[in-house]
C-alpha cells in the first residue's frame, strides 16, 4: 500500500512538470573554453641569457571568439607581465617555475613551463683587452653548447664587459693575464692587482694586492684548474711569487723557489691529480719543476752554458729548445721523459744537435701546446708557424698569415683543439682596433672573422663551462 501511493505522488509530480512553461528572458549559451599554444611543450624548461630581453608571443584561441581575455605572466609566483605578448629583461640566474594564465568571464586556463636564466659568459673566448690610456677590460665571444666558435655571430660578442658588470670599479691599467680556477676567474695587470671575479658573472669580488710587494708586476698567473688553494705568480722582473686564492693574499715565493729567476716561458700540467709547474731558471740554466708544490727537481748541469729559447711538455716527454751561449747558431733539441716529470730524473736524457742554425722560436712567446697534433704554436709578426717538436726540423715557412691590417698579439685554442683563435691589433685603426680570426688548427683554413670587436688585445683565454 505505501508504495502504490508512493508511486501516485510520482506520477501526479511527472505530470505537473510536463505542463509547466519557462517563460524567463535570461540567455543561455555554452562556455567560451580557452586553448594556449606555446612556441614548447608544457612542463618544458627553456633557456635564455640573463640581462637579454627574450619574447614569448603565444597563440591564445577560444570557442567564443567575441569574449575579452586577459594575460597574466608568472615568474616564481609573482606577476611580470599583463600583456598577451611576454618582453622580459631577466636579472637574475636560476631556475624558476613559470606559467601563463589567460582568462575570460567564464574561466582561466593555465600553460606552466619552467625558465632557466643562463649566465652569457657560461663558455667562449676571453679577450683581454687595453684602450689608449692602456686601461683594462676585456669582451667576450660566447659559444654555444653543440656549435663551433666559429659558428658564432658578431651578437654573440660582450664589449667591455668588466665595466658593464662593475660599473663603480676602476680596473686599472696595463692588464697581463687571465686564468681560471673553478667558478672564479682571475685577471692581473702591471699595477701589481690581482681580480678575483664571480666566473658566471664576472662580478669583482675579490681584489689580490700586497703593498708589502711593491715590486710584484704580474705577468704570467700559474693558477691550475683544479681544487688546489695556491698557485704562481711570475713578476715582470723574473722572480716568483706565491698566491692563495683560498686566503686571497701574496705570499713570496714557497722557500724551495726563493731567490730562483724565470723566464717567461712557462707551462702547467695537471695529470692524475699531480700538478707540476716548469719553469726555466735562467741563473742556472736549468729545466725546474716544481711538483705538486712540495718537491723541486731540475735538470742539474745538463743545460749547463745553453740559452732557453722554448720548452713544450706533452705526453709526459719534455722537448727542450736551446742555443748555446758562445755559439748561437748550435740550436738543440733536447727530450725528456716522464722520469724527469714524476721522480726528477734526466739521465735518459737526449739531445740533438739540429741543422737549422737559426730561428724565429724564443722565450718570450707564450705558445700554444697542440697535443692532438703533437705540435706548438706561436705567434711573429703578422704569421702563426707550428713547429712539430717530436721532429728535428723548424719552421721556415708560416702555418697561417693574417689577410687584415695588424699584428697578432695572441694566440688561444678551444678545448677540443679543433680551432685556432687568433688576436689581431691594428695601431692606425682609430677604434676598435682589435679583432679576432678563426682557424683550423689542423689545416690553417681560415673559418671566420670577428673583425674590430675590441680595443688592442693582450690575451686570450678560452673558458670552460662549469657544470
Amino acid at each position: 500500500m505505501k508504495n502504490y501511493i508512493i508511486l501516485c505522488a510520482l506520477f501526479i509530480i511527472a505530470s505537473l512538470s510536463s505542463c509547466y512553461k519557462d517563460e524567463t528572458s535570461v540567455d543561455t549559451r555554452q562556455i567560451s573554453e580557452i586553448s594556449v599554444e606555446l612556441p614548447f611543450d608544457e612542463n618544458e624548461t627553456i633557456q635564455y641569457d640573463n640581462f637579454l630581453e627574450f619574447t614569448i608571443e603565444p597563440i591564445v584561441t577560444q570557442t567564443n571568439p567575441n569574449l575579452n581575455l586577459t594575460y597574466e605572466w608568472y615568474i616564481e609566483n609573482e606577476i611580470v607581465s599583463n600583456e598577451r605578448i611576454l618582453k622580459y629583461t631577466p636579472n637574475t640566474l636560476g631556475l624558476f617555475e613559470s606559467r601563463l594564465k589567460v582568462s575570460n568571464e567564464d574561466g582561466s586556463t593555465y600553460y606552466r613551463f619552467k625558465l632557466k636564466i643562463n649566465s652569457p659568459y657560461e663558455e667562449g673566448l676571453m679577450i683581454l683587452t687595453e684602450n689608449s690610456s692602456r686601461e683594462g677590460d676585456f669582451n667576450f665571444i660566447r659559444r654555444l653548447p653543440n656549435q663551433q666558435l666559429s659558428e658564432m655571430s658578431t651578437s654573440s660578442v660582450h664589449k667591455n664587459v668588466i665595466a658593464f658588470n662593475n660599473p663603480d670599479l676602476s680596473f686599472g691599467k696595463m692588464p697581463t693575464d687571465i686564468i681560471q680556477r673553478g667558478n672564479m676567474v682571475y685577471i692581473s695587470n702591471k699595477e701589481g692587482k690581482i681580480y678575483g671575479l664571480d666566473y658566471s658573472t664576472f662580478i669583482v669580488e675579490r681584489t689580490i694586492q700586497d703593498a708589502n710587494y711593491n715590486s710584484l708586476k704580474p705577468m704570467h698567473l700559474l693558477v691550475p684548474n683544479d681544487a688546489g688553494r695556491t698557485g704562481l705568480v711570475i713578476s715582470e722582473d723574473g722572480n716568483l711569487y706565491e698566491i692563495s686564492t683560498f686566503e686571497n693574499v701574496i705570499l713570496k715565493a714557497p722557500n724551495l723557489l726563493l731567490d730562483t729567476v724565470v723566464e717567461n716561458r712557462s707551462q702547467v700540467i695537471i695529470a692524475s691529480y699531480q700538478t707540476n709547474y716548469f719553469l726555466w731558471n735562467k741563473k742556472a740554466s736549468q729545466l725546474l719543476n716544481f711538483y705538486n708544490s712540495y718537491y723541486l727537481y731540475n735538470s742539474g748541469n745538463y743545460f749547463v752554458g745553453k740559452d732557453l729559447l722554448t720548452f713544450a711538455v706533452t705526453n709526459n716527454n719534455i722537448y727542450v729548445l736551446t742555443k748555446d751561449k758562445q755559439n748561437p747558431s748550435n740550436i738543440h733539441r733536447s727530450v725528456l721523459s716522464s722520469e724527469f716529470t714524476f721522480y726528477g730524473r734526466y739521465a735518459d736524457a737526449t739531445t740533438t744537435l739540429l741543422s737549422a742554425t737559426s730561428t724565429n722560436i724564443h722565450k718570450d712567446h707564450q705558445p700554444l701546446v697542440v697535443d692532438k697534433y703533437v705540435k706548438y704554436l706561436y705567434a711573429d709578426g703578422r704569421s702563426v708557424y707550428q713547429w712539430f717538436f717530436t721532429t728535428d726540423n723548424l719552421p721556415t715557412s708560416p702555418f697561417v698569415t693574417i689577410n687584415i691590417p695588424g699584428v697578432i698579439t695572441a694566440i688561444e685554442k678551444d678545448p677540443e683543439e679543433n680551432e685556432l683563435f687568433v688576436a689581431v691589433y691594428d695601431s692606425t685603426s682609430q677604434s676598435n682596433s682589435g679583432s679576432v680570426l678563426v682557424y683550423d688548427i689542423q689545416t690553417g683554413t681560415l673559418k671566420a672573422s670577428f673583425l674590430g670587436i675590441s680595443d688592442k688585445p693582450v690575451k686570450l683565454y678560452y673558458k670552460k663551462r662549469v657544470n
